[in-house]
């Protein structure tokens, strides 16, 4: 993480209604952050104005230790500097970091023109080398050996821009193709003072020098497929005749694509299908294939697609799904790919391909720059991540535009999609599994703040980890594929205990010598916007080496009563409120306040207690659940509702497919799951209620359905207790293997197996 004095710096850049450090005074100010580093800042110049002077304005960055600091201190650059002094030899390890946000920041000032920035280095700060030239691979690197060449030569060795190395008796090394020349300026009998100040003024001419220069050495960026978002499927594709597969439907089939495909077209009525065709789905596994091999052959299909895409919308008004978010952006990254493959000459396209992705590449970035956004969602964090991309490769002009914009909306982009717990804000485990993923992309791209990321992932994953339920296996809440993961991107989750952070309660009991016994408890109390919000307020989902309580899932990003009745209410293991919802997302007046509705989780002597409370405003309802549960043997709901209004409360309970269940008493319920084992459970209220068992019933209201897999739904058993009244309690138990000794009492007494739970006074005792 960069020091938050250098962050205030930044921001100050930002607003350039202001001008930072304009006051002379403070242009040799030092700022201390954790005794790290020393930043100061020479010639409010480039501060000032925001823009580099064509003529003569340079930027260097010096970033050295304490013994050449006061050394470097005394010369007037021909340019602008950032001194970033280190006063303990061990470096933190985002030095790097730190100095590619300053010149990140300045070079987009200056057009992207990497070939006027100059880093001045150390061996204190070696470390960085690599992260800097692969960000800034047009630049120049002045490095100051204490030792011989070949460090610096290992340093230095894939980097295409220009390195001199300062020698320890004051003479220069300038590259020269991939070896070091030594020069005899420097050397004689100078005293070392001098053999090093005359060295300093021979690297700032030279630098100056070298920026007015034609023949500076400078290389494209490379925008590799490891920078960018590129999904590849299983099925083989064919060279000669490309289609357009559905990534992750084998329910439709294949596309074929050419001169003569509707783009327009969406012939299942099927969000996702027109998506991933606006995406450019269809060009990935030849992109990989092309990496594979290295056989141009396999760009041939890419191009002709792109080409058609192009021509057809130069004859056709787009429909929505072209000029949307995320789908715009992953396009701009094959743009950016393909212009960095020509850039670089590693691939050779004929120039009228190269023509309609330098078109296209510019309508990218203004749309991107320009699409104004109520709220920010993970499309627009992929939106972000095209457009970074483009800005590698694009004109200055336009490169810097992007820069600037990305500089102002990249770190609210990122607040609305992260917690400070690493807790995904869109409500699902699945899209939790995504980003992690798609942090690990950013990072590697180097594009963005690369420690942030870095430390960002790692909470992430301690987060996600928590979510899988077994090997392969996510907790299916929210938009989560009820489908096993197809890798598993973390090893089997190891660690018991809980996890409550972010309006997740998570309690997982693991048992190494039997997983398939492992108890998994998941309690839902998140609420941060609509996007990927199901009606799933304080439900529950519970598994004991098999679903025992399941969720019903996604099914499908389309409007339909199908979709409508996996989001609802009544479709998760809550407490649903006069047949209707309690969230919708288009009605936020109504809606449950956002936040975390997780107040309590704590543990005692095995048996843990979990409380949750939420108000529904459209009801004026409040609602207070209470867990208990010990993995392996129970779990106990008791929901606490008011009202000043009388309501009708039902309490569903689903269970997963396969499993057979039977009323076998009053208020008693037998399920079999569908390995054989039997789950008992006892459903009752403080007033006359009714309890019912439903299964797969199709007409209003739809019950008793779990989406296993897209677009589809299978029928379960749903037990549902319904009662009356203003104020209800209503008491759920569930028990493994037997039959539960449970009796309910007027006095709010509860007792079940050898417990007893006081509900009014809330306090638990053992009989």
């Amino acid at each position: 993480m960069l020091p938050r004095l250098f962050k205030r710096f930044l921001n100050s850049l930002a607003a350039k209604d202001r001008i930072a450090l304009a006051d002379p005074s403070q242009l040799r100010a030092r700022i201390f952050e954790n005794g790290s580093y020393i930043i100061k800042y020479k010639k409010a110049s480039l501060f000032a104005s925001f823009k580099f002077k064509p003529d003569i304005e340079l930027l260097f960055v010096a970033a050295i230790g304490e013994k050449l600091a006061a050394e470097l201190e005394t010369y007037s650059f021909p340019g602008s500097a950032v001194i970033v002094q280190s006063p303990v030899r061990s470096v933190r390890a985002d030095a790097g970091d730190l100095l590619a946000a300053i010149a990140s920041r300045l070079a987009s000032m200056a057009a992207n023109e990497q070939s006027r920035i100059f880093f001045i280095l150390d061996e204190t700060f070696s470390a960085s080398v690599s992260e800097l030239i692969r960000r800034f691979p047009r630049s120049t690197f002045i490095f100051v050996a204490s030792s011989g060449l070949d460090a610096t030569r290992a340093l230095f060795k894939d980097f295409a821009g220009r390195a001199l190395t300062l020698l320890p008796d004051g003479r220069l090394s300038l590259e020269k193709g991939k070896t070091f020349e030594p020069t005899d300026e420097g050397a004689g009998n100078e005293s070392p003072a001098d053999d090093a100040a005359a060295s300093w003024q021979r690297i700032i001419k030279i630098a100056a020098d070298l920026a007015g220069i034609d023949s500076i050495q400078t290389a494209p960026v490379k925008v590799g497929i490891g920078d960018l978002y590129i999904y590849g499927s299983p099925l083989e594709i064919d060279l000669d005749k490309p289609e357009f597969v559905c990534y992750g439907r084998p329910d439709l089939p294949p596309a074929p694509l050419s001169a003569d495909f509707d783009w327009n077209a969406n012939p299942y009525n099927d969000r996702n299908w027109l998506a991933q065709s606006q995406m450019w789905r269809a060009l990935d596994d030849y992109i990989i294939k092309y990496e594979k091999t290295g056989d141009m052959a396999w760009l041939a299909a890419p191009v002709r697609i792109v080409k058609w895409w192009h021509d057809f919308y130069k004859k056709s008004e787009p429909v929505e799904a072209v000029w949307t978010d995320m789908n715009a952006g992953l396009r701009a990254m094959k743009l950016a790919y393909f212009l960095s493959l020509s850039q670089r000459g590693e691939a050779v396209f004929d120039q009228d391909f190269i023509n309609v992705c330098e078109d296209l590449a510019e309508k990218h970035i203004l749309f991107i720059i320009h699409n104004k956004k109520p709220v920010f969602s993970n499309h627009t964090l992929i939106d972000l991540h095209g457009l970074a991309a483009l800005c590698q490769t694009a004109r200055p002009v336009l490169a810097s535009a992007g820069l600037d914009y990305i500089e102002a909306n990249y770190d609210a982009v990122m607040a609305s999609q992260f917690d400070d717990n690493g807790v995904h804000r869109e409500h699902s485990p699945g899209y939790q599994h995504f980003v992690w993923g798609y942090l690990k992309v950013l990072s590697r791209a180097g594009w963005f703040k690369t420690g942030e990321l870095r430390e960002l992932e790692s909470k992430a994953r301690e987060a996600l980890d928590w979510m899988h339920v077994g090997w392969r296996k996510l907790a299916p809440i929210g938009d989560t594929d009820a489908k096993l993961l197809s890798r598993a991107p973390l090893p089997p989750p190891s660690d018991s205990g809980v996890f409550n952070k972010s309006g997740y309660a998570i309690v997982r009991l693991i048992r190494s010598n039997n997983p398939a016994k492992s108890s998994y408890l998941l309690f839902m109390g998140a609420s941060n916007s609509k996007i990927h919000k199901h009606s799933d307020d304080l439900s529950i989902y519970w598994h004991e080496g098999q679903d025992i309580l399941c969720d019903a899932g996604k099914y499908a990003y389309q409007h339909s009563p199908k979709r409508a009745y996996v989001v609802s209410t009544r479709a998760h293991n809550t407490i649903e409120i006069n047949g209707r919802d309690t969230f919708i997302g288009s009605a936020p007046a109504t809606n449950p306040p956002s936040g975390n509705y997780i107040k309590s989780v704590f543990a005692r002597n095995g048996v843990y207690f979990l409380a949750g409370e939420m108000t529904a405003p459209r009801f004026n309802v409040a609602h207070k659940r209470t867990l208990i549960f010990e993995p392996g043997k129970f779990l106990v709901v008791i929901d606490k509702l008011k009202s000043p209004y009388s309501n009708r409360y039902a309490a569903n309970w689903h269970f997963p497919p396969g499993a057979d269940a039977r009323i076998i008493d009053d208020g008693e319920i037998e399920l079999i799951l569908p390995d054989g084992a039997a789950v008992y459970a006892a459903l009752f209220a403080d007033r006359p209620f009714g309890i019912e068992l439903i299964k797969g019933r199709e007409e209003a209201p739809t019950q008793g359905f779990i989406s296993e897999s897209y677009r589809s739904l299978t029928p379960n058993y749903c037990a549902s207790l319904s009662a009356e009244g203003r104020d209800a309690l209503v008491i759920s138990t569930f028990f493994l293997d037997k039959r539960p000794a449970c009796h309910f009492y007027e006095n709010s007494v509860l007792f079940f197996n050898n417990y007893m739970y006081d509900i009014g006074n809330e306090r638990f005792s053992g009989l």
